[in-house]
């Protein structure tokens, strides 16, 4: 019969290697997500599981490195590059952060990249000179770019739909604050999503039904969903404070979002998509992920999915 220190010993050497097959996991495609956060001092792009444990590390240096967006196959990440004191230009790299390549040369800022779902064009926001904020549509090697809102007002924050046919931006063309349009990639038509202002940094639920936004709420910036011609607008979120860039994961199960309360620095939480059980994403060293905006990894790009842990 073993005594008390051999079942010590016994039971630190099992945790010990239930450790080492958790770390040795291959981690799944549903649970990473790439995000943007300056917790190390500076503005760097990492992948991340979500339960916090840093993956890799994909850019490094001065400036400020964020919006990431996948590629649909999750080959390619656009990015928003912008070196300290310098103008915001879309950026791409692989999707090991190797092989950074400069997409707009433009003189004014271009930022919030979204890839059509098959891969082969980009949308973006652009400060157009002398005029205002208009989505583009570019080829995925920035070519032949083309200004797809083409108004007077400031339309921001593109989100591609998975089917592929319409955009989702924000707007002031109603004259008050921001509210959510789509514009038909080919015909150019446009419609109204919501109808009162405050609405703002849209997306898509994987299957396009639903339309996830930040909203002006009673408590503050709230995280709001609607279907996608803007019925049943309702509240996720009641964290108060500034709840904003929220995204939906692959499986439709998850919101990944960033929270900011006070004057305290916005991180990284995640919820369910009923908006249950949010929680903030810590490091394995207890530390937030500070002013982060995620984008979760594409499906099946690694293996099959699995749930949040």
């Amino acid at each position: 019969m073993a005594g008390p220190g051999q079942e010590t010993n016994t039971m630190k050497a099992s945790l010990i290697l239930v450790w080492s097959a958790f770390l040795a996991a291959d981690p799944t495609d549903e649970s990473q997500l790439l995000c943007n956060t300056d917790r190390s001092g500076q503005f760097e792009m990492i992948l991340i599981r979500s339960d916090g444990r840093v993956l890799k590390n994909l850019t490094h240096g001065a400036g400020y490195d964020h919006t990431p967006a996948w590629s649909p196959n999750g080959k390619k990440i656009a990015f928003v590059s912008q070196p300290e004191g310098n103008v915001a230009q879309i950026s791409l790299m692989d999707g090991d952060g190797g092989n950074v390549r400069r997409l707009t040369k433009e003189p004014t800022h271009s930022f919030a990249p979204t890839w059509s779902p098959e891969g082969k064009r980009l949308a973006y926001a652009h400060d157009v000179p002398n005029r205002s904020r208009e989505i583009f549509v570019c080829n995925s090697d920035g070519t032949s770019p083309l200004n797809l809102t083409n108004d007077p007002a400031v339309d921001s924050y593109p989100a591609w739909s998975p089917d592929g046919q319409r955009i989702l931006f924000m707007s002031s063309r109603a004259g008050d604050s921001y509210r959510l349009y789509t514009i038909d990639v080919d015909r150019g038509n446009v419609f109204e999503v919501t109808t009162k202002g405050g609405q703002n940094n849209p997306g898509w639920s994987p299957d396009g039904k639903q339309i996830v936004y930040a909203d002006i709420c009673d408590n503050g910036l709230e995280i709001c969903v609607c279907n996608a011609n803007g019925s049943d607008q309702r509240q996720l979120t009641k964290l108060g404070g500034r709840n904003n860039f929220a995204a939906w994961s692959p499986d439709g199960k998850w919101i990944a979002f960033q929270h900011r309360e006070g004057r305290d620095q916005a991180t990284l939480y995640l919820m369910k998509a009923d908006g249950s059980q949010p929680k903030e994403v810590l490091g394995e060293d207890g530390k937030p992920f500070t002013n982060a905006r995620a984008a979760w990894r594409p499906k099946n790009v690694r293996g099959a999915g699995a749930s949040v842990r």
